[in-house]
């Protein structure tokens, strides 16, 4: 996180989270842009039904689930793994 931070200066970093479970780790915005990132710790990362619903509430113009993968893969539509190590 702390990467992808330093990496885009000028964006307002937050996160999201709603009582009913939807959730993304970081939001980051800059005038119209808004990227979201989710953070997993398993080299085949599984996301829940809550970050689907937090797209479909923040209509973010790019996804990107972050895990220790060893290439980047698109895991369904626009939403990608982004390779950490």
């Amino acid at each position: 996180m702390e990467n992808i931070l330093a990496d885009t200066p000028g964006y307002d970093s937050t996160f999201y989270r709603t009582s009913a479970g939807a959730e993304l780790d970081l939001i980051l915005r800059k005038g119209r842009s808004v990227l979201a990132f989710e953070f997993k710790s398993a080299s085949i990362p599984r996301v829940s039904k809550g970050f689907w619903s937090a797209l479909d509430n923040i209509n973010p113009d790019e996804v990107h689930v972050v895990a220790p993968v060893n290439e980047p893969y698109p895991l369904k539509g626009e939403v990608r793994s982004l390779l950490f190590r």
